[in-house]
């Protein structure tokens, strides 16, 4: 699999890391994987889309719309986008508009963490 999901907080934030090409068939199965995560996680759930490792997206917007367009779920917190390439902006307009909810896109892990951080007084410092 080319992504790997972790928490990266209690079952506060979860840590989605991409590694290699992406395909459709990889996102439809991180949709699934993130539905099971948001369930059993304390709600919000902020979700970090690390991408800075991601060599290409195989797909279209279209296609990418598609495969997180059913994941709507009012238990997900903010979504933000780490990287600071064409791959990176294209995933965060895609995320924001098929997850309808608020979204970021950040440069790096440190600053995604402490956007959380000030977004949700949940999320301790020393993490």
């Amino acid at each position: 699999m080319a992504h790997k999901v972790s928490w990266l907080s209690g079952k506060n934030v979860l840590l989605v890391e991409f590694h290699h090409d992406v395909d459709v068939a990889e996102l439809e199965a991180l949709n699934g994987e993130l539905k099971g995560y948001v369930r059993h996680g304390e709600a919000p759930v902020h979700i970090i889309m690390d991408v800075c490792e991601m060599q290409r997206m195989n797909m279209n917007l279209r296609s990418m719309g598609d495969a997180f367009g059913n994941i709507e779920d009012s238990d997900i917190g903010l979504i933000i986008t780490v990287g600071d390439n064409g791959n990176a902006r294209l995933f965060e307009q895609t995320l924001s508009s098929a997850f309808r909810v608020r979204s970021r896109m950040m440069r790096n892990l440190d600053s995604a963490v402490n956007v959380i951080r000030e977004e949700d007084n949940r999320i301790s410092t020393s993490q």
